[in-house]
């Protein structure tokens, strides 16, 4: 799981920094994180529109897909 893990953040920085994903979601997109916790590891994306639903939904799934990660690992939004 670690090195998946480890893989999906990869590609993810990649992604982000590349500028790979398309122009409004970039600038939806405000940060990254990693978090290793003792139960479960956490890749998140922060985004700055919460109300467009549509854009989040396609950022959500260009996550999800260059993620590769088995369809056994959860994902969620949550607003803050």
């Amino acid at each position: 799981m670690e090195e998946e893990c480890d893989k999906a953040w990869l590609n993810l920085l990649l992604h982000v920094t590349g500028g790979l994903f398309k122009a409004d979601e970039r600038d939806a997109i405000n940060g990254m994180i990693f978090s290793i916790r003792d139960k479960h590891m956490r890749i998140a994306l922060w985004c700055n529109n919460s109300t467009d639903k549509d854009l989040l939904v396609r950022i959500g799934r260009h996550f999800k897909e260059l993620c590769g990660l088995d369809p056994k690992y959860s994902f969620g939004y949550q607003y803050h």
